[in-house]
């Protein structure tokens, strides 16, 4: 698990990373395409660089859901509501 990914999603971008148990959280509904094989990367880059609606979906998705999910600020304001 890596901060780095939440706060790629956070800022907006979608991504694309390997499959395996446990990543699924990164995916907030629809921000990630997941690779079953590193050879397909280079298709799935390719699929983003130029099918713009797939891209456009996958950023609104990142900036939204992705916004709420992993900020910092946001994370940060429920823990203190909730102590408070």
């Amino acid at each position: 698990q890596s901060a780095r990914w939440e706060q790629a999603i956070c800022s907006g971008l979608p991504i694309i990373c390997k499959k395996w148990p446990g990543m699924e959280y990164v995916d907030v509904g629809g921000n990630v395409i997941f690779l079953e094989r590193f050879a397909d990367l280079a298709e799935k880059i390719e699929s983003l660089l130029t099918d713009k609606e797939l891209y456009s979906n996958m950023k609104q998705v990142a900036c939204t859901k992705g916004f709420e999910t992993f900020s910092y600020e946001i994370i940060s304001r429920q823990a203190i509501f909730i102590e408070n």
